[in-house]
């Protein structure tokens, strides 16, 4: 089971409306990059949260995961 208020981090790919509401409906906060290629036009309105901190925690792991498997 899953914390309330758990940050679930993904990649730029991930980055779509409906991946957003699933997570929310689980009572998670998601931690996604925009991808700008996804718009023709900027997004207008509020932006979506996004922390950059954890975001790099992501990258570390995924790097030392990756380096892991080489070997």
């Amino acid at each position: 089971m899953i914390a309330k208020g758990t940050f679930i981090n993904a990649d730029k790919e991930f980055d779509c409306i409906t991946l957003r509401k699933k997570i929310f409906r689980m009572n998670l906060i998601p931690n996604i990059k925009e991808n700008k290629r996804n718009r023709r036009a900027p997004k207008r309105g509020t932006k979506s949260f996004f922390d950059d901190e954890y975001y790099q925690l992501l990258y570390v792991n995924e790097r030392l995961f990756a380096w892991i498997d080489g070997f």
